[in-house]
Order: C-alpha cells, then sequence, then structure tokens
C-alpha cells in the first residue's frame, strides 16, 4: 500500500495485509430461540452484529454486538451479544489473496438490566424523569474484560455499562453531564438547538470502545462533535470537526480525561477505537457513504501521550484548536479503499464498525478483525475481514 497523505495526517509504511475475508448470510437466525416478529422478520434475525467485536484471548473465540435492531428505533429489539467462531488462518497465503473463512454463532446471549427485563431498541423505551431505569439501548461499542465481565458503549445515552459474561448488568460508569443532552426525546429532530444547547448530537453518541491493556482505563468515542463544541452552523448542518475522546478510569483513584481527535472532514465520524499493547490507539473514521460513493472508510494510529486534557473547556472551536490545546497525533494505517485490498467497487459497505485484534499468526505478527454493520437488511450479508498488521505492531 504506497503511502499516501492526508490533511492533519502523516502516512505510514506499507505493511498491511488483507488476508482472509469471510461473513455471515444476510438472512441468517441468531441462537436466542425468540419467535416474536420484528419489522418483516423476527427477533431471532442475525444482524447489526458487526457494530462492535472483541476477542476472548480463547482459540478463535469473539463476542460480537449487535447494536438497536432493524428500523432506526422503530422496533423493540431485544438488545444481544453474540458469542461466535471466526477460524484465523495462521500463516499468509503464498498467492497474496486472501483465504475465505466461515464464521459461526455459539451462543446468543440478551442483554438484561439488574432486575432481568430486557434492554431493546425502541426509541421510545425512554425516562426522562429517570434515566438511570431507561430501557432504550442502543449498544454500539464492546470490550471484554480480564474477567469475562464486558463493558458496552451505548449511544443514546451516551452511557458506558459493565455486564457479566451472561450478559446481565453490573453497573454503569460516570459519565460528564456535558455529554448528555438535557431533553431526551424519541425523535432526532427534538433534540437538536433550541431544546438541547449540550450533549451529545442525536445518533451521535458513544460509538466505539477502547480498552487499555492493563485493564485500567477505557476509552469512549463519539461519533460526531457535541453540540456545544459547535457541531452544527446556523443551518444545522455538521461543522464541527473537533470531536472528544472521553478517557474514563477503571480502578479507584483514577480521574476521567479528555482528548480532541480532528475529523479530516466535518461530513465524517467515527465508529470505533481499540488500544494497541503499546498504549497507541486505533481509531476507526468513516464517511456514510456506500458503493462507488464511498470517500473515507480508513483506520487511523493515534498516539494521546502529547494530547492536551480538555476536560475544563466548555467549548470547543469548530475547527482549527487556540494555541494552548493540543489534539492527538494521527498516522494513517490502513485506507480500506486502496486498490491493493481490493475491497472497494459498486458492493463496497457502507458502515465499517467493529475493530478488534485476533489471534498470533505463527510469524509473530498480529491480526486485526474489520466487522460490518449489515443494518439487518435481507440482502446484504454482515463481513469480516482479517488482516495481518505490520511486523513489531503488536
Amino acid at each position: 500500500m504506497a503511502p499516501v497523505a492526508f490533511v492533519g495526517a502523516q502516512a505510514i509504511p506499507p505493511g498491511v495485509r488483507l488476508i482472509a475475508k469471510g461473513a455471515f448470510e444476510a438472512r441468517a437466525e441468531d441462537l436466542s430461540g425468540l419467535t416474536d416478529p420484528m419489522a418483516d422478520m423476527t427477533q431471532s434475525r442475525l444482524g447489526g452484529h458487526g457494530s462492535a467485536i472483541d476477542y476472548t484471548g480463547r482459540g478463535d473465540t469473539f463476542i460480537m454486538l449487535p447494536d438497536r435492531g432493524p428500523g432506526d428505533g422503530g422496533s423493540a429489539y431485544r438488545c444481544r451479544v453474540q458469542v461466535v467462531e471466526i477460524p484465523i488462518p495462521r500463516s499468509i497465503a503464498p498467492d497474496d489473496r486472501p483465504v475465505t473463512i466461515e464464521p459461526r454463532i455459539l451462543s446468543t446471549r440478551l442483554l438484561l438490566a439488574e432486575d432481568g427485563s430486557s434492554f431493546v431498541g425502541n426509541s421510545g423505551a425512554y425516562s426522562i424523569a429517570n434515566p438511570a431505569a431507561s430501557r432504550r439501548y442502543d449498544p454500539e461499542g464492546l470490550r471484554v474484560l480480564a474477567d469475562g465481565t464486558m463493558l458496552i458503549a451505548e449511544e443514546y445515552g451516551p452511557r458506558v455499562d459493565q455486564f457479566d459474561a451472561n450478559g446481565r448488568r453490573l453497573n454503569g460508569l460516570p459519565i460528564p453531564e456535558s455529554f448528555v443532552v438535557r431533553t431526551p426525546d424519541g425523535s432526532p429532530e427534538n433534540e437538536l438547538p433550541p431544546a438541547n444547547s449540550t450533549g451529545r448530537q442525536p445518533n451521535r453518541g458513544f460509538e466505539g470502545l477502547a480498552l487499555s491493556n492493563d485493564g485500567a482505563r477505557a476509552i469512549a468515542v463519539l461519533q460526531s462533535p457535541l453540540i456545544q463544541d459547535h457541531a452544527l452552523d446556523d443551518a444545522g448542518e455538521r461543522a464541527g470537526r473537533n470531536i472528544r475522546l472521553l478517557e474514563l478510569p477503571l480502578r479507584s483513584g483514577g480521574k476521567p480525561r479528555q482528548f480532541v481527535y480532528r475529523l479530516e472532514s466535518a461530513n465524517y465520524g467515527l465508529s470505533e477505537a481499540m488500544f494497541l499493547p503499546d498504549g497507541t490507539l486505533l481509531v476507526l473514521e468513516r464517511d456514510g457513504k456506500k458503493g462507488a460513493d464511498a470517500r473515507c472508510k480508513r483506520v487511523y494510529r493515534v498516539d494521546l501521550s502529547e494530547a492536551t486534557d480538555v476536560s475544563g473547556s466548555d467549548s470547543l472551536p469548530q475547527n482549527k484548536l487556540p494555541t494552548d490545546i493540543r489534539g492527538v497525533t494521527k498516522t494513517l494505517l490502513i485506507d480500506f479503499l486502496d486498490p491493493e485490498f481490493r475491497l472497494a467497487g459498486e458492493e463496497f459497505p457502507e458502515k465499517i464498525e467493529g475493530l478488534s485484534l485476533g489471534p498470533t499468526l505463527d510469524d509473530g505478527r498480529s491480526t486485526l478483525l474489520v466487522t460490518i454493520d449489515n443494518d439487518f437488511k435481507s440482502t446484504q450479508p454482515s463481513d469480516i475481514w482479517v488482516f495481518a498488521l505490520p511486523i513489531g505492531m503488536r
């Protein structure tokens, strides 16, 4: 992959290779056993689970996370996780072509509140009087902790919750009030200014989640800038480019921090983040286009070490940061539209959303799994791509 220069980022030498491709069929069923109807399907439809993925550290077993179900919050989809087996090749094919793999579902686990009630994707299942009692849930980010429990980042609240290995909620992490809208509503247009002057944009809350290698901190990633960070122009169009990355301590004594990630375009958004063992992040930035119209589907390597903590900043500018604020450093790692990968074209998916490290290859290289959210569409498979990272990136 030839180095390419991008605004606000530096390209790095080649070394990433696509080694395997697989998919779940568009009309596949999960193992929930649920038969009640939902939109034009039943509750057991396997879909949307490419919204997030994380490696369990055992063999070829991963956990994948569907979002709120079909219909943009129009159905009472019972939120869940899928435990899957993805057979990762341990060596690279000599002809430089990706091999075909066949993933399979091992189990389906519903996400439940402490009282055993289900979290659902229905946009009306929320409570203004008691947000903590809301059952409306739009899970978008997932990481598995060393003890087998799961951290899930949810878009609507936004919130980050811890669940046990079977899918029952244990607790929630404290989220700064500045990330939460004061007047939530089931209709996105009713959450915009003037109803809300601060907080996440409608359907643009936490979209990804990273977990540090030592399990001491997590980073929740917004899809787009907060309203108060000059997210929208006077016409209500997306204009802001500065997104806050929220670092949350998972052990006592730590304090939350916020860092600024600058988008390549206000029309793009963030879909996922994950830590590498060296403490840098991989961040997935993309547009909302599919097929030949796609322009930005990229993974950047992000360094937080010299970034300014902006927790005390009430507002960020629309574009250029002031001299006393330093954003994260971005370096291009993967451009999925690069012809070398043979992925671009009319069938290229819109929603690349999941990132996870996988098993180590025989030559010592790390694998990176990339997953697609198919929005429960009955004609779109749920693709899985497996990349080998450059030697030394572990």
